[in-house]
């Protein structure tokens, strides 16, 4: 689980680092990636990440289309960060499942 998740976050860095402009919808994206460091421990199972992941894509959905190939590519780097970290948090939320089914039940 770490080895995946360690180079799905040098694919994130990677698209935070191409961005050559910060699109209006970055800060969705930011103030979600700042929860997720609060919230992401152990025991977090990310159901509800992932959840609130969803919900920004269907916001970031209803933006109007980029007007500059700037903004485009910016937000195209934008798009693939958030892909790159909701299969981030699926890698621990199916490990987190695994875990729990294959944990023994305590007596």
């Amino acid at each position: 689980m770490r080895e995946k998740q360690t180079k799905i976050l040098y694919e994130m860095y990677k698209a935070a680092r191409n961005l050559q402009a910060i699109p209006s919808t970055a800060t969705l994206l930011s103030d979600f990636l700042e929860k997720v460091s609060n919230e992401y421990h152990k025991d977090n199972d990310v159901k509800a990440l992932l959840e609130e992941l969803a919900l920004i894509h269907d916001k970031m959905k209803n933006v109007p289309l980029p007007q500059t190939r700037t903004e485009f590519e910016s937000r195209a780097n934008l798009f693939t960060l958030m892909e790159r970290l909701k299969e981030f948090l699926q890698i621990k939320r199916k490990f987190m499942i695994s875990r729990n089914t294959t944990a023994e039940p305590q007596s």
